[in-house]
């Protein structure tokens, strides 16, 4: 990409992209869409599969072989290897945020958002209280929620409670539960910065906390 290289454009989706996730290899493109899941293969040039529902959130897993597919009222997982479908994540909904180099993953729920170990599919945590968007650092010793009182960090690799940043509240408009939009935080790589940017109208539009 930084080099210039030709690209190549996809067929108009049917309806608005939702979300977007490429798998580790870079064979696989997932497109979320209101009513369905997507997912193409980059190489061929060609659809690998049509998942039904749609999706507010995408992930793939560390080692390829899972999609998880996000929507305001469950978490569907498959398996890639013939897009077979899984037991649905208990009390997950979108938006969901995985680690960089962690087995972990955070969903949140109606009743908070949970912390799941994706190698056995353990629940570690239900962090009650929190909500989207979310982002988990790079190393899976933070995640970093949306909370009545503001932006939180809560520790994942040690006992503690959640510390809420300073000037962090209000950031993200919504009508309703759902319509926050889940792709407004992200971690620096080296977990030192999270930039959040805000959805509402406001003079300062992105922070770096």
């Amino acid at each position: 990409l930084c080099q210039g290289d030709p690209h190549q454009a996809l067929p108009t989706q049917e309806s608005p992209v939702q979300a977007l996730a490429v798998s580790p290899t870079g064979d696989l493109l997932a497109i979320g869409l209101f009513q369905k899941t997507v997912v193409w293969n980059l190489r061929a040039r060609s659809v690998a599969a049509t998942l039904p529902g749609g999706a507010q959130s995408l992930a793939f897993l560390a080692d390829g072989k899972t999609l998880l597919a996000a929507s305001p009222f469950n978490v569907r997982v498959w398996a890639t290897s013939d897009w077979s479908e899984r037991p649905p994540l208990r009390g997950g909904a979108s938006p969901i945020a995985q680690a960089g180099n962690a087995a972990l993953l955070a969903s949140a729920g109606r009743d908070g958002v949970r912390v799941w170990d994706t190698v056995g599919w353990k629940e570690l945590k239900l962090l009650r209280g929190a909500t989207g968007p979310l982002a988990l650092s790079f190393d899976g010793k933070t995640l970093a929620t949306d909370t009545r009182a503001g932006l939180s960090l809560w520790p994942l690799d040690r006992p503690g409670a959640d510390v809420v940043l300073q000037d962090s509240t209000n950031l993200f408009g919504r009508i309703g539960r759902w319509s926050r939009n889940d792709r407004v935080l992200a971690f620096s790589p080296d977990g030192e910065y999270l930039v959040a940017a805000r959805n509402t109208l406001s003079e300062r539009v992105v922070f770096v906390l």
